[in-house]
């Protein structure tokens, strides 16, 4: 699984990320253009740095609802879906069920083993970023699990229902 990363912080970033990046040889390429040729998911995560020989440092997840706003364009535009912590608001659970997306979660806590599933991670966009740069990750056995389904089902409610005291 090919694994496309960004630390959202504010919101701020992500808009100068999301529209355009300078290709090799001149020329403007953007972030659409470039998302919209392979399978690609999107993963919110505050990576450390990698120790010699190793592609990332911990890689544990960020809470997620801060990209809601662009998560849905995300998903129309070829994403075919994200992995974060947190629920999600219901635009992007309609989004998931309209373009076909998947919203999983990752446990938060567990960074140093998430980072263990990353076998390469190369920028591919913004290194001037830092930590905040865009990411390419190609992944193995990464654990996460279904919160938002392209039925529209949602873990994160149907548990809660589970255990709610009903009158």
């Amino acid at each position: 699984m090919v694994v496309f990363y960004y630390q959202p912080e504010d919101g701020r970033p992500i808009r100068k990320t999301w529209w355009s990046f300078r290709k090799k040889g001149g020329g403007i390429l953007t972030l659409l253009d470039y998302f919209t040729r392979v399978r690609w998911y999107l993963i919110f995560v505050g990576p450390t740095p990698p120790k010699p020989n190793e592609p990332i440092g911990s890689a544990g997840p960020t809470t997620s609802y801060r990209m809601d706003s662009y998560s849905p364009t995300m998903l129309k535009h070829g994403s075919k879906g994200m992995i974060g912590k947190g629920k999600r608001d219901q635009a992007v659970k309609d989004a998931c069920v309209e373009y076909g997306g998947v919203y999983f979660g990752a446990t938060g806590g567990a960074g140093a083993l998430l980072g263990k599933k990353i076998l390469s991670a190369k920028v591919i966009a913004y290194p001037e970023l830092g930590p905040e740069a865009v990411r390419k990750l190609v992944v193995k056995d990464f654990p996460v699990t279904v919160i938002n389904d392209t039925y529209g089902d949602d873990l994160y409610q149907m548990g809660r229902e589970q255990y709610e005291v009903k009158d």
